[in-house]
């Protein structure tokens, strides 16, 4: 149905679609003057009005969940999933989107949640979810966090940042955002890389045994361990003719000697594991090159891929001089498997 200030899409008697009506700010109640994450429709509305343009993105399901909407106002977009608010864009910072927010708190960290998040930075410009999860993106103007879930899975990537800069004046720019994340989920992190810190746990937990095993039959650990045993034997036929207070004094000795010879050992055997761990990083893992900015893209290709890794490239309009490699995922100096690939961006 078509009318002079807009038009309305009616699917089987429900208004599936409206645009460009002039419905000013009807339904403004003035009781409140935010709204927040999970806000019903009702609450926004009261709170800025009816949109200027809606759209009915996906249908319930027979059991009736599911439903999404997109409501578009004159600078931003607000998202809803049967009925409550679970994203949106507002670069503009118009809509008056409230997270709680709190000051003097730590930086949210992988692993943390989204409270962490909007404690430490309030409410995202852009909130993305997922559209078959629980899955969202939340963006800030120079970061960006994925969530699985609640928790803290990876954060933003330069091709990330490059599309924000790209869309993020555009009026259905979360449209765009969804469609663009959907084939590439959390973009350029193909799988997640674990670090070294969580390579080394990994390794403890799977050989750390049988690492133990070997040293406690080494030359060093058996020293250790016959110096313990023969102060322990010593002391069984030390105390004939000993004063009281000697007897102290030798128990005391005693205990700082076995408590030492327990330190020692247990600092060759970390010094062990850690040798043992270089060796396995170097046997199944390839390090990435350290100094990327200062290799041309040619020869860092021709490294990567002679070390058995496939190379990707990734051009980016992000500055001058064209040619410039100035980051990769995985970062440099993270250990990656055999035939991984790597994501290097590039200047164009």
């Amino acid at each position: 149905m078509y009318y002079g200030n807009g038009s309305i899409e009616i699917d089987r008697g429900i208004v599936d679609h409206w645009e460009h009506l002039d419905v000013g700010r009807q339904g403004i109640t003035g009781a409140h003057t935010t709204f927040s994450r999970l806000a019903s429709v009702d609450d926004v509305i009261a709170v800025i009005g009816l949109p200027h343009s809606a759209k009915r993105l996906t249908k319930p399901s027979t059991a009736g969940h599911g439903e999404t909407e997109l409501w578009s106002y004159q600078n931003g977009s607000l998202k809803f999933k049967d009925g409550r608010l679970v994203g949106w864009t507002n670069f503009s910072g118009s809509l008056p989107i409230h997270l709680p927010h709190a000051a003097n708190v730590l930086p949210p960290r992988l692993g943390g949640s989204s409270g962490d998040i909007s404690a430490t930075l309030g409410a995202p410009v852009a909130l993305i979810p997922a559209d078959k999860s629980d899955d969202s993106l939340w963006i800030y103007p120079n970061s960006a966090f994925f969530l699985k879930g609640d928790e803290i899975i990876d954060r933003a990537t330069p091709r990330l940042q490059a599309y924000l800069s790209a869309h993020s004046a555009t009026p259905d720019a979360l449209t765009r955002a969804a469609e663009w994340i959907e084939p590439l989920p959390y973009l350029d992190y193909h799988t997640p890389v674990p670090s070294d810190q969580d390579l080394e746990t990994s390794f403890e937990k799977q050989y750390g045994a049988q690492v133990h095993a070997q040293f406690l039959a080494s030359p060093q650990a058996r020293a250790l361990t016959s110096n313990s045993t023969a102060a322990l034997t010593t002391n069984q036929s030390a105390y004939a003719g000993m004063s009281k207070a000697a007897i102290k004094r030798y128990q005391r000795n005693l205990k700082h000697l076995l408590k030492a010879n327990s330190n020692n050992l247990n600092n060759a055997y970390k010094q062990v594991l850690k040798q043992a761990f270089a060796q396995y990083l170097h046997a199944n893992f390839i390090q990435m090159p350290h100094h990327l900015k200062t290799t041309t893209l040619a020869a860092l290709e021709t490294q990567l891929e002679h070390a058995g890794l496939i190379v990707q490239v990734q051009p980016q309009k992000l500055g001058t001089p064209a040619g410039m490699v100035y980051s990769s995922f995985p970062l440099p100096g993270w250990h990656v498997r055999s035939k991984s690939t790597v994501v290097l961006y590039v200047t164009q």
